[in-house]
């Protein structure tokens, strides 16, 4: 039986599969935090904090989980946050029976922390597994699909929600969340994934561009540091990145809700925004692999600054569809870039430790979006927020063409992750 000459095909069952499985159990959940912390008697304004004190928990826990996923490896992490995860939301099931005591709610949050936590260990551990293992040819188009499955189960999610609210109500949700995440983990443990030596398949001669062979003047040599000003100037391009990404699912339904658009309606136009969003997110990886980081996250930003500037000069139902639309089109192209870039700036020893502190990084943008967005509607409304948000798309886009090169030189290689002659040879 004839190998598969395609590392995304041999990580299908062991990687992409349960991740898929993981992240369509927390769309689930996360479409109903909220509306859960409001059935154990929470205000409002308390509810909501508990969304943040989530995003702050994943930013401050990711640093300690990269050490700790560097210490006992991938597939023990998988296990641990996968049985974290069970026991949290077994507890949040068990708090949801007592509504308005004390102790429950706070047990509840709690819960939902860990739950938060844990998904940093399996973001991490998928992370550190696909860097280690796949070639670098392969880099970009599987970091995408993993940014893809996760996209795909934050779209499926919360349609599987709604059904299980149905049949459960909220603690229905719940036990869907612990069902997904136990048939998760039966996967990893089920399916060993391969090693870095089964993964590194090659076409056959007949389909191989001299690209995918560099001569062993280009091969990059192992890198044991991490370059500050490298990760310095890559990290302010991730951070507005991050916070232009958040700001989507903020900015669309206050600017339809400011125009009078129903609530239904709001909601289509998120479907047929997220299904245009997940449709290009393997293309994404494929372009970055092909020609460079840059050639897929500059068509991301601009297509999405022009998306927030017609949802700010938006004055009705089909110019409000068409701009939202084009805003989740321009988000599918940044599927797997910030992984990408991470994986490129992480050194080969130690890898884990700096993954962790580049998912911190990553997620300080999502973690203060929601509060700028906040700042501006109260002052300005939100079509002012529409207007902000297109200016930093804007800004992260030139950004990111002027410093991404300079970046990727001090590193050694090309944006395509491949070592650069000059460096290679100096190293040597």
């Amino acid at each position: 039986m004839r190998r598969s000459s395609s590392p995304i095909v041999l990580l299908a069952l062991p990687v992409y599969v349960p991740s898929l499985t993981w992240s369509t159990g927390i769309g689930a959940l996360n479409s109903v935090v909220v509306l859960a912390g409001l059935s154990m008697q929470m205000s409002e304004s308390w509810a909501s904090a508990m969304v943040g004190i989530m995003g702050v928990a994943g930013v401050i826990a990711s640093v300690p989980i990269g050490r700790m996923v560097d210490r006992i490896g991938d597939r023990s992490s998988f296990v641990i946050g996968g049985l974290i995860a069970v026991l949290a939301g077994t507890c949040a099931l068990v708090c949801l029976r007592f509504p308005g005591i004390n102790r429950a709610v706070v047990a509840f949050v709690i819960a939902m922390v860990a739950i938060s936590i844990a998904g940093d260990m399996w973001q991490l551990a998928r992370q550190s597994y696909v860097a280690e293992s796949v070639p670098m040819t392969w880099r970009a188009r599987s970091m995408s699909m993993l940014g893809g499955m996760s996209r795909l189960g934050r779209l499926i999610g919360p349609a599987l929600a709604s059904l299980a609210i149905v049949l459960g109500g909220i603690p229905g949700t719940f036990w869907f969340f612990i069902a997904a995440t136990v048939l998760a983990l039966s996967l990893i443990l089920l399916f060993t994934a391969p090693t870095p030596e089964i993964l590194d398949v090659k076409p056959p001669a007949s389909q191989r561009s001299s690209s995918e062979t560099p001569p062993v003047s280009l091969q990059r040599h192992p890198r044991t540091h991490v370059d500050v000003v490298s990760t310095m100037l890559l990290s302010v391009g991730t951070v507005l990145l991050s916070l232009v990404r958040t700001n989507q699912i903020i900015v669309v339904p206050l600017v339809g809700t400011s125009l009078g658009i129903t609530e239904e309606l709001i909601s289509a136009t998120f479907a047929i925004s997220a299904g245009l969003d997940v449709a290009v997110f393997y293309f994404s990886g494929a372009i970055m692999d092909r020609f460079g980081r840059r050639a897929s996250v500059l068509p991301c930003l601009l297509i999405m600054a022009a998306g927030f500037v017609g949802l700010a000069l938006s004055g009705g139902v089909v110019s409000f569809m068409v701009s939202a639309c084009v805003v989740g089109f321009g988000n599918g192209f940044s599927a797997g870039t910030v992984m990408t870039m991470g994986v490129d700036l992480s050194p080969d020893i130690n890898r884990s430790r700096f993954l962790g502190i580049w998912q911190a990084i990553s997620q300080v943008g999502p973690t203060v979006g929601p509060f700028v967005i906040s700042v501006l509607v109260a002052a300005w409304g939100a079509t002012m927020s529409a207007w902000a948000t297109a200016v930093a798309a804007a800004c992260c886009a030139v950004w990111m063409l002027v410093t991404v090169p300079t970046a990727y030189a001090r590193l050694g290689m090309d944006e395509r992750g491949r070592a650069l002659p000059a460096r290679s040879d100096a190293q040597s």
